[in-house]
């Protein structure tokens, strides 16, 4: 789905889970289109992002981020989740820097969205502290794995 691929690259290829940015306009693009989605889509969208911590934190983050400041309104299944609403807060107000001291503060604070029971339960877990250590295993993995190789 193209709303789906276009917040992964805004946020992931623009490095915005690195640096804790949200690009202000990715996440119009993302409200305009996450408004239009109709039942079916949704759904869609519920059932692809429920199985990926990572992607539901991120997903929670723009919903959050998109409701704030664009007034996007959220259906279900969908929410706007207080966790991720706590993390955009903390990005906006600090001008897009989410943990002082850290080198690469949007990695603290997408684990701390990825691990949390809610979307872990979501995922399949009946495990939480099991889950949680799985979930911070992958969240880990997947930013030190090796990038792919340039086609030029």
């Amino acid at each position: 789905m193209n709303l789906l691929h276009s917040q992964v690259h805004h946020h992931i290829g623009h490095r915005g889970n690195v640096w804790s940015t949200v690009s202000r306009k990715g996440l119009y693009e993302f409200a305009m289109a996450f408004d239009g989605l109709d039942q079916d889509a949704r759904t869609w969208l519920w059932n692809r992002v429920c199985g990926d911590v990572r992607l539901a934190a991120g997903l929670d983050l723009w919903i959050a981020a998109a409701h704030d400041l664009f007034a996007m309104p959220v259906a279900r299944p969908f929410e706007v989740h207080a966790d991720a609403l706590e993390v955009w807060s903390r990005i906006k107000a600090n001008g897009n820097v989410g943990t002082e001291g850290l080198k690469y503060p949007g990695y603290l604070l997408e684990m701390r969205l990825a691990s949390s029971p809610e979307r872990l339960r979501k995922a399949g877990s009946s495990s939480y502290w099991l889950a949680r250590r799985i979930a911070q295993g992958r969240v880990l993995a997947s930013l030190f794995a090796p990038k792919l190789p340039s086609k030029d």
